[in-house]
């Protein structure tokens, strides 16, 4: 997959451009790290590659065709279809157990609907806790884990539903330094597997897993 942005623009009053004329091209199996200080539009960027945000003006194209979407319902299915997000806060529901955390996205895609997918989600779930060494926590809720551990189970939830693109939201934030050094290896073997991830990050020790890094400037 190619995401090609051009001309993109993001202003919030019509004076301040938090981007503008931004000209990038991502591809599947690389890993891009996002860098610049606070107020460059590092996230800005993000959610308007994750569609959850509009550019103001500029034009994405995916594989070589115009993005063009009719209403948000559409944005949501391509939000689902395409996109597995990780965030710096987890964002796991507390009321679930990790295995229902990672199944949630599964809910709503349309491979796994129906009764009759209940075992095809818990085992897909449960293959990626497995991937992620958290196999043995299924049964255990959010609180019951350390940040690594949570932020591992943001991850398998991402790739519930096998998307194409990885978008992390400084995603070592709040992690101690060995922590830190996981996920970025998950992520770096992520894009290996021909996954795109774009990470943003204010961590200086995104660089050595990045095959490109973007510097924005405020």
């Amino acid at each position: 997959m190619k995401i090609e942005l051009s001309g993109l623009a993001k202003t919030y009053n019509q004076k301040d451009y938090v981007l503008q004329d931004f000209q990038y091209t991502f591809e599947s199996g690389r890993f891009y790290a996002i860098m610049g200080p606070s107020g460059a539009g590092k996230s800005t960027l993000l959610h308007i590659l994750g569609l959850l945000d509009e550019p103001s003006a500029g034009e994405i194209r995916i594989d070589g065709k115009p993005l063009t979407i009719q209403g948000e319902e559409e944005r949501a299915d391509m939000r689902l279809m395409i996109f597995g997000f990780v965030f710096q806060e987890f964002f796991l529901n507390p009321k679930l157990t990790v295995l229902e955390n990672v199944m949630v996205p599964m809910h709503i895609h349309p491979e796994y609907q129906g009764r009759k997918n209940r075992e095809k989600k818990k085992e897909r779930a449960r293959e990626l806790l497995r991937q992620f060494q958290i196999d043995t926590y299924e049964e255990r809720y959010p609180s019951e884990l350390s940040g690594g551990e949570q932020q591992r189970v943001g991850i398998a939830r991402a790739l519930a539903n096998d998307p194409a693109v990885i978008l992390a939201d400084e995603p070592t934030g709040n992690l101690d330094e060995k922590n830190e050094e996981n996920i970025f290896n998950y992520l770096k073997m992520l894009a290996e597997s021909g996954k795109m991830v774009i990470v943003v990050s204010h961590n200086e020790a995104v660089k050595e897993y990045a095959d490109s890094v973007l510097v924005l400037e405020k």
